[in-house]
């Protein structure tokens, strides 16, 4: 069967399928070459997809899940690897991992789109307000708009926390910014509500040192808040990073209450911070006599092998036990 046939018969079978209660108006498939501004694309309601083009890409099948409330969810499957499972395993697997697959996303969705209907309502979405680590300058334009505290760099953005799954071993955050203007609501101020979002973020990724490289004899991830006997050599070479647990966005825990002072504590005098991306950063005691130059070349060359969205900060930073600040 080639590949458009395929496409017409997959869509036929979920079409025919009242479990899916998938209609002709919610289903769309994408060949190579059709593009967003295409006259067949009617979907005026689809703006998260115009604003993100990587969204809908050739050979895609974009189904539209509607809800009672209004808001609308969009879902991808890439057509070639579905026909790629069928040429191996047949029709019947194709149509199950796609059944399977819609149910679960839709699931999701409702409970998210439940959610975000009550963004305004302070004390429905209070435990799921968190923050995020992101750079300042590569991220200025879309933070115009957003709640979040500036420190040199980088910014500590509000986000309303949707889904947080462990997938595979890796954890897949699920997050949308909080926009400004829902403080107005709130009728809170952004101390306040940043405090609230630091707290349970901070519950939710404690922070942790994490081993690497050899001579390591504790556990990769090791709390170090509330563990008085913890001695650490930070003068080794392999002294342990800071992140979290798990450790997406684990470089946020530098502004977490008490984390700084803990690990002024532990190197009993000043150290340098090096954010090598936004999952974690490296502390260096001044003691240790790297020069400033030395340690901005290694987070000048960190960053360019970093991804754009994986770069927090192209400083360097200094905690004297009093404040954090750029050298």
């Amino acid at each position: 069967m080639a590949l458009h046939e395929f496409v017409i018969e997959l869509m036929e079978r979920i079409l025919a399928d009242p479990e899916l209660n998938i209609t002709e108006n919610d289903i769309r498939y994408f060949d190579a070459g059709v593009k967003l501004d295409n006259s067949e694309f009617q979907w005026d309601e689809a703006a998260p997809l115009a604003k993100n083009p990587t969204i809908v890409k050739s050979n895609s099948l974009i189904v539209r899940i509607a809800f009672e409330n209004g808001i609308k969810e969009f879902l991808r499957f890439h057509v070639g690897d579905m026909y790629r499972i069928y040429k191996s395993e047949g029709m019947d697997e194709v149509y199950n991992l796609f059944a399977s697959n819609y149910k679960q996303h839709s699931s999701r969705a409702k409970s998210h789109t439940m959610l975000l209907s009550s963004f305004r309502d302070y004390d429905k979405v209070k435990d799921r307000i968190i923050v995020r680590p992101l750079n300042y300058k590569l991220n200025h334009k879309e933070l115009l708009h957003a709640v979040y505290q500036k420190y040199g760099d980088i910014a500590v953005v509000l986000y309303l926390l949707l889904d947080n799954q462990e997938t595979g071993g890796h954890t897949q955050l699920l997050s949308t910014k909080v926009p400004a203007e829902v403080l107005i609501d709130w009728d809170l101020d952004i101390e306040t509500v940043m405090s609230a979002a630091v707290e349970n973020t901070m519950k939710l990724r404690p922070p942790v040192l994490v081993g690497f490289g050899e001579g390591i004899e504790f556990a990769q991830y090791t709390s170090f808040m509330d563990n008085p006997d913890l001695k650490i050599d930070f003068h080794s070479p392999f002294a342990p990073i800071v992140s979290t647990n798990p450790d997406l966005n684990g470089a946020v825990s530098a502004f977490y209450p008490g984390v700084l002072e803990r690990l002024f504590e532990m190197t009993g005098e000043p150290f340098y911070l090096i954010f090598t991306n936004i999952s974690e950063f490296h502390i260096h005691p001044v003691s240790m006599k790297f020069s400033v130059s030395k340690m901005r070349k290694v987070l000048f060359d960190v960053n360019l092998r970093n991804r754009i969205d994986e770069i927090l900060s192209r400083e360097l930073y200094l905690y004297d036990g009093v404040e954090l600040k750029i050298v």
